[in-house]
């Protein structure tokens, strides 16, 4: 009976020893992981970033032109093209 004591606690010891080297491989693979998953989210973010500033360049010049154009509409005298048409809509 000692014997299948002492071979049962070396069993668990070794499953034991085991289960703690994967579990710490299980650690270093996942810190891996979210480190690659970090750096792919901050190449993703650098990469919106950059197209909004684009977008924002593209727009900023439309926005003032059709910003005058509106102060041309609404001064007294102002000059609406052929064809324009203004359209309002009741307020709710």
């Amino acid at each position: 009976v000692a014997q299948e004591v002492g071979a049962a606690q070396l069993e668990a010891q070794d499953v034991r020893r085991a289960a703690r080297s994967e579990a710490v491989q299980l650690v270093v693979d996942a810190r891996a992981e979210a480190n690659r998953v970090r750096e792919q989210a901050k190449a993703v973010l650098a990469e919106a970033r950059a197209e909004a500033d684009a977008v924002a360049r593209r727009r900023d010049p439309l926005t003032g032109e059709l910003a005058g154009g509106l102060e041309d509409l609404a001064a007294p005298g102002g000059h609406r093209p052929a064809g324009l048409r203004v359209v309002t809509a009741p307020l709710r």
